[in-house]
């Protein structure tokens, strides 16, 4: 390689990872946003899945009443 062309590549990799760098900051204060208020009534969800052995972390949770315990007590599981 000529020196020009070994300067002009030294200097696209110096813009490149200058804004690489730039895409990593902050951009200034925001504001915190406040986390919603709960429900009183949960939601009855709806589960999707297929009939595999992938999907066997969600029946055991279903017959252990995991679900229940973490506030989602109408979870119904649907296999297609």
């Amino acid at each position: 390689m000529t020196r020009r062309l070994s300067l002009a590549c030294l200097a696209l990799a110096g813009l490149l990872a200058a804004a690489m760098l730039g895409g990593c900051s902050t951009g200034g204060k925001t504001e915190a946003v406040k986390p919603a208020e709960a429900t009183a009534t949960p939601a009855a969800v709806k589960i999707g899945t297929l009939a595999t052995e992938d999907s066997l972390p969600l029946w055991v949770a279903e017959d252990r009443g995991y679900f229940a315990v973490e506030g989602l007590p109408k979870v119904e599981i649907v296999t297609f």
